[in-house]
């Protein structure tokens, strides 16, 4: 029956209202029947019903002897339900309408003919009466007694003061009820917003976002709710994209395979030549597949954390000026100047290997993308605590809607330049980051199209000892 979450907090809020008007109208009692306002009430009734009898019998209480006057305050304690007690100074108690319960034991002419109007007295078996006198004549005083464990106080409040409670007490449980639906709703509306949502993501559409409303509580989930669709929105089109450029890369050089080789053996290429041709173009396709599988194993034992990056210690500044030197005919070939601005580095742990694939990588692309006759810079500086690197080409740049997805596999800059006609597997890139990051490193690039771009690597200095590095990634 309670089984939503709108049924539970109304039954949840229906209880605690409940409670709560029950452990009010308890202590209210309590305090009325044991605390001075009970006593004080008892006290206003007293006095009430003191006005009421003297105005209808006082002459009587006055003129009539002990023997009649035994009677009448027997009716009045039936009528009025207070014990009537008539006491004269010179004889005492000549009446008291409860004459076979304990006779009293404190209670003497004196102190019940006295000013005060007001008092308390105890029987012979220790009850405490509270009781309200008033003096009919010189001689004669009557008293309206009620004990202190007052029964009568409880009627009285029932029927003049918990009706008017109770009646508000039901008004407030109402009003509460109508409260808790209304927060039920506000808190239920939202999740059914979010269910509904999720039921469209999980049927593979994206397009459905929370509206930022309600509590602070419930905006920054809504929040929270559109940041996780939007990431898996990118996910799945990342995935998407992933697909299609690897079967776009793997679809061009088997084509390339397939048909000289078909033209091999059908005999297209007949003479010597041909075939020297055809069994070329074979061999650099199926080293570009052989590149492309391992790149893809790599990123794939990246991705589920089995690659082992080596400890050991690496010299940057050797290993940056032998991977410049590597380069230095290729840039000569295209009239670049590849200039070296290496400082005085410590050394660091880390894989060299590894290391060395990312700065050649970086090297390289500068190569491919810089202008004839301009310049590269490599740079490196010990920068708070990590060694910086930095790779300047002052090629055509990135436009500024590519800067976030450059490190995104198989990603292209330029989305009419054939692949085929590149010596890379499109995923240099993204390889590079994750190894740099794989040292607790970071990757990232600026860019200004028609200036050139800069590729910064940053490396923290650890000692060859040190545990920190090579933690394993956190996954995502």
């Amino acid at each position: 029956m309670f089984r939503t979450l709108r049924s539970r907090l109304l039954l949840t809020y229906l209880l605690v209202s409940s409670l709560v008007l029950i452990l009010v109208g308890v202590g209210l009692m309590l305090s009325l029947v044991r605390g001075p306002l009970g006593s004080r009430l008892v006290y206003l009734r007293l006095h009430e019903l003191a006005d009421r009898i003297t105005e209808d019998a006082a002459l009587r209480l006055i003129d009539l002897e002990p023997a009649r006057l035994q009677p009448l305050t027997e009716r009045m304690n039936t009528r009025y339900g207070v014990r009537v007690l008539v006491v004269d100074i010179r004889d005492g108690l000549i009446a008291d309408s409860q004459r076979n319960s304990a006779p009293l034991s404190t209670l003497s002419p004196r102190s019940a003919g006295s000013e005060s109007v007001e008092g308390e007295f105890e029987d012979s078996s220790g009850e405490t009466w509270r009781f309200v006198s008033i003096q009919l004549n010189p001689s004669r005083t009557l008293l309206l007694a009620a004990q202190k464990p007052a029964l009568r106080v409880i009627i009285f409040l029932g029927s003049e003061l918990l009706q008017p409670l109770a009646r508000i007490g039901i008004l407030a449980l109402i009003t509460s009820i109508v409260l808790a639906w209304l927060v039920s709703l506000s808190v239920v509306r939202p999740l059914k917003s979010m269910n509904a949502a999720m039921r469209k993501i999980a049927g593979g559409r994206f397009d459905k976002r929370l509206p930022l409303q309600g509590s602070a509580e419930m905006k920054e989930a809504a929040q929270a709710f559109n940041d996780m669709v939007e990431r898996v929105a990118a996910s799945q089109q990342m995935e998407r994209d992933f697909v299609a450029n690897v079967s776009h890369e793997l679809k061009t050089p088997l084509t390339s395979i397939q048909g000289y080789a078909l033209a091999i053996l059908d005999g297209t290429a007949g003479d010597e030549k041909a075939r020297i041709k055809a069994a070329t173009v074979i061999n650099t396709e199926a080293q570009r597949l052989h590149r492309l599988v391992l790149d893809l194993l790599d990123l794939a034992r990246m991705d589920s954390g089995q690659i082992k990056f080596e400890r050991s210690p690496v010299e940057p500044g050797i290993l940056l000026t032998n991977i410049t030197d590597k380069f230095q005919i290729k840039a000569d070939e295209k009239g670049v100047v590849l200039e070296k601005h290496l400082a005085l580095l410590p050394v660091i742990v880390g894989d060299g290997d590894r290391l060395a694939q990312v700065f050649t990588n970086l090297i390289d692309n500068a190569l491919k993308y810089a202008p004839d006759n301009s310049h590269i810079s490599v740079s490196a500086q010990v920068e708070q605590a990590q060694i910086t690197v930095k790779i300047r080409d002052f090629g055509p740049g990135i436009p500024e809607k590519d800067l976030s997805r450059i490190f995104e596999r198989f990603y292209q800059v330029d989305k009419s330049r054939a692949r085929g006609k590149a010596d890379g597997s499109g995923l240099g890139l993204a390889i590079s980051k994750e190894i740099i990051e794989a040292h607790n490193g970071q990757l990232f690039v600026e860019s200004t199209p028609g200036e050139g771009s800069c590729f910064t690597v940053c490396l923290p200095i650890i000692q060859p000892g040190d545990q920190t590095l090579n933690r394993p990634r956190k996954k995502v």
